[in-house]
């Protein structure tokens, strides 16, 4: 009887023993970002947004995912970051998953997390998206695979408003990317093997706190897209935009200058581009109704260079001779001077004509010490130096002359804030880079000089403005 009972409770404790979860051992947790090589990417490479505090919360959200799929001890996971260049032999980085020394009942896992940031998709509506792959290997210690599985996740980045200024060396505001990370854990532990999923994060913009000169007299409100200006507000008015149309005034191919420089080229070896200029306008249209229509005209040039090298052939005689090889040319720069007239027509009268000076000495941002996600006031938070701009876009004036009176406007924050004044007078706020949002009337406008104002807000003065250096 009681080896019969002894039986039974070594039967019921090994059954007990083969019932128990194995514990998870985290070999390996990488966080794995791709850096971007090309040149426009250059003072502007994109953040990884994980600092010590952000990769504790990713950890949390692995953790909690793997108890909640197999309800068992995992020991501490640590995530490594570490940037990766495509340069490499492969496209992506190395997944390892070797095992150097291996316990009776224990489980090896494997992580690893690649933000390939050097790919970018376009959504339909213009926002951008890269993909971040996941990947997780479990295995056994007799080398039985326990788990395997890639899942893709498309990380959307929503459309920053017209009126701010993004954070170029940021993905997406760092508490929505952080945040996202439990949605990702979950995914990749859920018992169905999904390969593809898709999350929208908020922007990363710069938060400043915007005070008006004077007590606004109200708010004017407006609703646009790539084809309309609608301002919503009394006195209402609509435009249907299109353009720019682009027409061809002349070429300089500096002759003499290309001469003299490829001389040099030649007798020296010291390479000197030669170089080429293009002028153009651009002309907005700026449709009202059947019988009205504005049209936005700017001249501007461009410089296109060429590299030379000098080449050296020797002659059977053992003498030298050299020559002039010319690669192909490429767009150098983009301007439009301030010299250069611009005009606004109210169908085939001149109704305005301006200049733009662009103002090259802003230093916009090193007032930048807060961000947000460009909406919700909640999400204010500090903005480290690290992940400032490197650079801005240069603000400008544009200087106006109308058939009754002059006005100017002037840019703030990236172009992202005209001020309009009138008699050097604040009158208008309107917010928007290349379309208006929304505006502040300071001093009554008429309704002519608010439809002026709309149009010249609503121009992409940053294309005018281009340099390859």
């Amino acid at each position: 009887m009681i080896k019969t009972a002894i039986l039974i409770c070594l039967s019921l404790l090994q059954i007990v023993c083969y019932s128990q979860q194995p514990v998870i051992s985290v070999q390996s947790f990488e966080y794995i970002w791709q850096k971007k090589l090309t040149p426009e990417s250059v003072g502007n490479q994109v953040n990884i947004l994980l600092p010590e505090d952000n990769k504790r919360v990713v950890e949390n959200s692995f953790a909690n995912a793997i108890r909640q799929r197999w309800n068992t001890e995992i020991s501490p996971l640590k995530l490594t970051v570490k940037s990766f260049s495509s340069l490499t032999f492969s496209n992506t980085p190395k997944f390892n998953t070797k095992l150097k020394e291996k316990q009776p009942g224990t489980w090896y896992m494997f992580l690893q997390l690649f933000d390939d940031g050097g790919t970018v998709f376009y959504n339909e509506d213009g926002s951008l998206a890269t993909p971040l792959q996941l990947k997780c290997k479990v295995v056994s210690f007799n080398d039985s695979v326990v788990f395997e599985r890639i899942l893709t996740v498309k990380m959307n980045i929503e459309k920053a408003p017209s009126d701010q200024v993004v954070l170029e060396r940021l993905k997406a505001h760092p508490v929505h990317f952080i945040q996202s990370f439990d949605s990702l854990a979950a995914w990749l532990f859920q018992p169905e093997n999904i390969t593809r999923k898709e999350v929208w994060l908020k922007p990363a913009c710069v938060y400043t706190l915007r005070k008006p000169a004077s007590q606004p007299i109200t708010q004017l409100l407006y609703e646009y897209n790539d084809s309309i200006v609608h301002h919503l507000t009394q006195p209402q008015f609509l435009f249907h935009s299109s353009g720019p149309a682009y027409t061809d005034k002349a070429s300089h191919n500096n002759a003499g200058g290309n001469t003299v420089s490829g001389a040099i080229t030649l007798f020296t070896g010291i390479s000197i581009k030669k170089a080429r200029v293009f002028e153009y306008t651009a002309n907005f249209l700026f449709r009202e109704d059947d019988n009205t229509a504005y049209n936005c005209i700017i001249n501007y040039a461009e410089r296109e260079s060429s590299e030379r090298e000098r080449e050296k052939m020797v002659n059977s005689d053992g003498s030298k001779t050299y020559s002039l090889k010319s690669g192909a040319y490429t767009l150098a720069e983009r301007r439009t001077d301030s010299q250069y007239l611009q005009v606004i027509t109210r169908n085939a009268d001149t109704t305005a004509t301006f200049t733009i000076s662009y103002r090259r000495d802003a230093n916009a941002r090193s007032f930048y010490k807060q961000m947000w996600d460009g909406m919700d006031s909640s999400t204010i938070i500090d903005l480290p130096a690290e992940w400032n701009n490197r650079s801005e876009e240069d603000d400008l004036i544009v200087r106006v002359k109308t058939a009754g009176h002059g006005f100017y406007m002037k840019t703030k924050e990236e172009n992202t804030v005209k001020e309009f004044y009138i008699n050097d007078t604040p009158a208008l706020i309107i917010y928007g880079k290349t379309r208006p949002s929304k505006a502040l009337l300071l001093q009554p406008v008429s309704v002519g000089d608010l439809k002026l104002c709309t149009i010249l807000a609503s121009l992409p003065y940053a294309y005018f403005n281009y340099s390859a250096l």
